[in-house]
Formats: C-alpha cells, sequence, structure tokens
C-alpha cells in the first residue's frame, strides 16, 4: 500500500511541474511555483493536525477513507479541468536533451538553488519524521497537542513563503548575501533541534528553534524551485507533454 502511494505521488509532483511550466511563463511562473511550492511544504505539517482529529475520533482507518476521498476530488478536478492542449505529440530528440540538459548543469546558480532546494527538503523531513517521537517521549504531549504544534509550524513556513516574495525582489548580489545567511541560520536551528535528543530542554526552546527553521524553509524553498525550473524552460525543457486550461 505505502508502496503505491509512493509511486502515485512520485507521479503527482512531476505532472505538476509539466504543467505549471507549460501554461505560465516568467514572473506568473515564479508566483504559481511559490504557490504550489507553499502547498508542498505546509501539506505534511498541516496534515498531523487533521489526521489527529480523523484519529482520535474515527479510528486510524478513518484516515485512509479521507485520503480516498480526497483522491477522488483530485482526481475529477483532474480530468474535468485540465485539458490536453497539444494535439500531436513532438519528437523527442537525444542530442537535444542532451545539450539542453549539459547547458543548464553548467551554471553555477543552478546547482546553489538545487543545493538550498535540499537544505530546505531536508529540514522539512527532519522536523515532519522526528517532532512526533520528541513531542510524545520528551514532552508527553497527546495526539492533539502534536498538532497544535505542527500548526504553528505550518503558520511560519506561510508567513516564510510570503517574505520569499519580497526578499527575491533584491538585486541579485543582495538576495545572495541574504539567502546565505539565512542557510547558516537555519543550519544552527537544526542542530540546536538535533541537540533536544540529548538534552531534556523545555518546550519553549524547541518552539523558538522550529519556528525559526520553519520560516526560512518557507523563504528558501519556493523561490529556489520557482528558479530552478525557469532554466528548463528557457531551455525549452519543460516536459514533453502539453497541458492547459
Amino acid at each position: 500500500m505505502r508502496f503505491i502511494q509512493g509511486i502515485s505521488i512520485s507521479a503527482v509532483s512531476v505532472l505538476v511541474k509539466a504543467i505549471t511550466t507549460d501554461i505560465y511563463k516568467n514572473e506568473r511562473l515564479t508566483k504559481a511555483i511559490s504557490l504550489i511550492s507553499i502547498s508542498w511544504g505546509m501539506s505534511p505539517i498541516l496534515a498531523p493536525v487533521l489526521g489527529s482529529y480523523v484519529q482520535t475520533y474515527f479510528g486510524w482507518k478513518g484516515c485512509f477513507v479521507f485520503i480516498a476521498l480526497l483522491t477522488f476530488i483530485v482526481f475529477a478536478g483532474a480530468v474535468f479541468i485540465i485539458h490536453n492542449t497539444q494535439e500531436q505529440k513532438p519528437a523527442f530528440k537525444w542530442q537535444l536533451f542532451i545539450d539542453n540538459h549539459l547547458y543548464i548543469l553548467k551554471h553555477v546558480y543552478f546547482w546553489r538553488y538545487v543545493l538550498q532546494i535540499n537544505v530546505a527538503i531536508v529540514c522539512l523531513l527532519a522536523f515532519i519524521t522526528q517532532t512526533p517521537t520528541l513531542l510524545q517521549t520528551t514532552y508527553h504531549l497527546t495526539f492533539v497537542e502534536n498538532g497544535y504544534i505542527d500548526l504553528v509550524a505550518s503558520l511560519m513556513f506561510l508567513i516564510g513563503a510570503q517574505l520569499s516574495q519580497k526578499i527575491s525582489a533584491f538585486e541579485p548580489r543582495g538576495f545572495n548575501i541574504v539567502t546565505l545567511q539565512l542557510l547558516m541560520i537555519m543550519l544552527l536551528s537544526a542542530v540546536l533541534l538535533g541537540l533536544l535528543y540529548q538534552h531534556n530542554t523545555n518546550l519553549t526552546f524547541f518552539m523558538v528553534c522550529s519556528s525559526v527553521m520553519m520560516c526560512i524553509t518557507g523563504i528558501l524553498f519556493p523561490e529556489s524551485l520557482a528558479k530552478c525550473l525557469q532554466f528548463f524552460q528557457a531551455q525549452q525543457l519543460a516536459n514533453q507533454p502539453r497541458y492547459g486550461h
């Protein structure tokens, strides 16, 4: 069951990027990717909030029923709202494919954005996977109380995503300096959270460190992902299937 879920989620992730890069261009693409990135970042954090109530009142099986209903709604939207905008599939050319990718891989800024995305994802996954264990074993919180803390984290991620749009307006040198400083602060917060496993620290300290980390994750993740996809769009490497309204 989990294997099937993993394959489905991976397919959706690729298709969403292909659809978005086909429909939107330039600044509109950046805004669209930012919104999608916000949903990707907030969904794993908000899910425990909703899941805690579903599990409390309907049991663990209720979570799978809810996921099935949500999947049906999304599937219906994909069938009736998103339509194919290109009747004839363009011929795939290996040489063009290789040349375009080699061109992109030579860009230093592309690798920088990839690094920022990976750091943000690692911090996000670390928070999602380790926080429940820490809160329940160290602070003895219930599922619902754990959900409230995840809700605070999601709000900090949302605030960071809003700040990301402000920071992206900086000139390139200023933007690079700010993002480098934010990376250092986020890594420091992650290290401090890791030390909580070794020392029984108060909950306030945990909330401050996690809030800072999630806010910076919200700043770096959407903007970095949007800039990475712009490289592919500039080289006409948006995935071959074309979709639109």
